[in-house]
């Protein structure tokens, strides 16, 4: 239950990435054109933080696919297990009187 509110929070904060991805843009942008940093370096850090955001996106999501997937396996292996046939045990019947039924 924590991880999945875990996850929950870190996915949510991943998905304002449009706000990272803005701010982190505009403020190289701003240091190339006060020429504080080089093109090269203007690329690079654009780069990283794409990437960055984009797969930290990636790998939650494909976490949390295979957590789905373990669980609904798990959900499928226990109603298996419930359904299938279970050891007969003979039945005795106890017979009382002369005459039983």
């Amino acid at each position: 239950m924590l991880g999945r509110w875990i996850e929950k929070i870190l996915f949510t904060l991943i998905s304002v990435k449009i706000w990272g991805l803005v701010i982190g843009t505009w403020l190289s942008t701003w240091l190339l054109l006060s020429d504080k940093i080089s093109g090269g370096q203007w690329v690079t850090f654009n780069t990283t933080i794409w990437a960055l955001i984009f797969g930290m996106k990636e790998i939650f999501r494909i976490t949390g696919l295979t957590m789905d997937k373990e669980r609904n396996e798990k959900v499928e292996n226990e109603i298996k297990y419930s359904n299938s046939e279970q050891p007969k045990m003979k039945s005795v019947k106890e017979i009382v009187g002369e005459n039983p039924n």
